[in-house]
């Protein structure tokens, strides 16, 4: 509601077989947060595809995984170009690998780099690209991370993941089978109080049919 003019902050992505959740959740960050900064003018969706196919040659990740502070520090350094959910034909590179629904279970090679765009985008790749001015950790402290994001907007967290996350359905989750089954990097997008237990509200990207509508809140 904060940010009604900026169309990438409702949406809820999905990876697919392929743990890009690093890529995914830093795209969509990118593309919220210079949508804020521009007070709602700028609406370039930077390119899933683009980050997690091409920034393997840089050490930052792959469907394997990946690393969140490097995918920022990688769009700060190389640009990312434009792009869209799978099939959706948007921007200069769309996401590639098909939705799944949800889930952790990894399967799918990570996609080739490429230096061009999708056939009748109209722009060169090169000038496509666009960069990051700087990128930064914010401390674990609450009031630095509610303040990070009602200045600044979303921002990407990693956690680790437990069994019973992936039968999460509702309310304010705390793990309580103890068989961790890896990390995971989603979008903080705020945080509130449901009867009586404080959370952060979280977008996934596991589709909308996780979850509520693909949103989940945690202590």
């Amino acid at each position: 509601e904060e940010w009604a003019d900026c169309p990438t902050i409702p949406q809820i992505q999905d990876q697919g077989s392929c743990g890009s959740c690093w890529a995914v959740a830093a795209a969509t960050v990118m593309s919220d947060r210079a949508c804020i900064h521009s007070g709602g003018t700028e609406n370039f969706q930077y390119s899933m595809e683009n980050l997690l196919a091409c920034s393997d040659n840089d050490a930052v990740g792959s469907c394997d995984g990946g690393y969140i502070d490097r995918a920022f520090g990688y769009w700060v350094d190389h640009g990312i170009c434009s792009g869209g959910p799978y099939g959706s034909g948007e921007g200069c590179q769309d996401y590639t690998i098909r939705p799944t629904g949800y889930g952790i279970f990894v399967n799918e090679e990570t996609p080739a780099c490429r230096t061009d765009c999708n056939a009748g985008y109209g722009a060169a790749y090169e000038d496509d690209l666009r960069y990051g001015q700087d990128h930064y950790a914010v401390p674990q402290d609450e009031e630095e991370i509610k303040y990070e994001i009602m200045t600044n907007g979303p921002v990407e967290v990693g956690f680790t993941v437990y069994l019973d996350f992936e039968m999460y359905t509702g309310g304010v989750y705390q793990h309580e089978i103890n068989l961790p089954m890896g990390g995971h990097a989603v979008r903080m997008l705020g945080w509130g109080v449901e009867n009586g237990t404080p959370y952060w509200l979280c977008a996934n990207s596991w589709n909308v049919s996780w979850g509520e509508t693909g949103y989940f809140k945690i202590l």
